[in-house]
């Protein structure tokens, strides 16, 4: 009894004490946290596995060194492989992955809590764009020999002598830099012309399919009326419904028809019109340009294109010449460096700390190596 009483006694002023605790950026922050590494994912390098292994346990060494305390945080690191290699024959692609949780105050419980999800990240992708530019945020529908367009992301200053992008995954909270060989990129610009021409293809192929897709429509209506027809399950009263219902719609489509894709056509022709307009009144010099959009507006060309200074992004696609085929298959060749942060104490100091103290010389080192 004398056990039980002392438990309660003791459970009881555990919780006054947490109550009367302090939870606010000070407690936070004086959470002492450390690096844990975690599960790996789809680790399917074959016969490169010990090498890429390798070079990402020696990332992670760069990425202790310059947060060797977390704050505030818990730091986890683990390694993947990737899907999005730029070329067939080229590279392989992997990451380095790393998240930092923070804890937060819990106000129903009155104390800390590690948070489950964190907008506190940082990744290391070898040999491939990783979310610098992606196909969910920054990828065209269209195709420039062959290989996807994508929108270049916002240039936003200098950070150690490297060009500093702000990503379309992270927003305002993110910071990405490319370490290349020789001050090369593994990209190149696409033309006005190349975007324009393409773009064209696309338009046309679209305004084709406004009618086919109506074809389609009564095609399948009239498919529908057939096999209910013949359809030996179903009684003849409810055949009968079944027909007029579809008959109904064949006709209320076939009144509409030409009124609606005649006004589809004319959307898509005031498009095309202004492509075409634009390139017989351009210059070839102009035409050979680099395409700079609007990312927000990005197959609604208005008869100009805008300027990286009005908010525009650069155009381009993959360059096959930037490999060098005779390096080792699992060689970092490019490197996109990234990190976010969320906008809390933590991830804050997070921030700082990585961007004071990463060794990215050493980073740069690893290339062609």
């Amino acid at each position: 009894m004398r056990k039980i009483l002392l438990f309660i006694f003791l459970f009881y002023y555990a919780a006054i004490i947490s109550a009367q605790s302090p939870c606010n950026d000070e407690a936070i922050m004086s959470m002492k946290g450390g690096w844990k590494k975690k599960s790996d994912a789809n680790m399917n390098g074959g016969k490169d596995i010990t090498e890429i292994n390798k070079r990402l346990d020696n990332i992670s060494e760069l990425f202790k060194s310059a947060y060797p305390e977390p704050k505030g945080n818990e730091a986890g690191w683990y390694r993947t492989m990737s899907d999005n290699s730029i070329m067939s024959n080229g590279p392989v692609a992997y990451n380095f992955n790393s998240l930092y949780q923070h804890w937060y105050c819990n106000v129903h419980l009155k104390k800390m809590l590690l948070s489950d999800e964190t907008g506190t990240w940082a990744f290391v992708y070898v040999n491939h764009y990783g979310w610098f530019m992606s196909s969910q945020y920054d990828m065209l529908n269209i195709k420039v020999d062959g290989n996807p367009v994508y929108t270049l992301p916002i240039k936003k200053g200098i950070w150690k002598n490297y060009t500093l992008y702000r990503t379309s995954s992270g927003g305002e909270k993110s910071n990405c830099i490319i370490l290349s060989r020789n001050g090369q990129v593994p990209w190149k610009p696409v033309s006005q012309q190349q975007y324009l021409e393409a773009t064209l293809v696309q338009l046309k192929d679209q305004r084709m399919k406004t009618s086919d897709g109506y074809t389609i429509q009564e095609n399948n209506l009239r498919k529908s009326m057939a096999d209910t027809k013949n359809n030996k399950n179903l009684k003849d009263a409810d055949k009968e419904k079944m027909i007029v219902f579809f008959q109904k719609q064949l006709d209320d489509m076939e009144k509409t028809k030409d009124e609606h894709i005649g006004r589809m056509n004319k959307g898509w022709d005031d498009k095309i019109n202004a492509i075409e307009n634009y390139m017989k009144q351009t210059d070839a010099a102009t035409l050979q340009g680099p395409a700079i959009i609007d990312h927000h507006v990005i197959d609604d060309f208005k008869g100009k294109f805008p300027t990286e200074e009005q908010g525009g992004r650069m155009l381009v696609t993959a360059d096959p010449g930037y490999f060098n085929t005779k390096l080792p298959h699992a060689a970092p060749q490019f490197i996109v460096l990234l990190w976010t942060w969320d906008n809390i104490a933590p991830g804050l100091d997070f921030k700082k700390q990585f961007e004071d103290n990463f060794p990215v010389e050493k980073l740069q080192a690893m290339l062609d190596k």
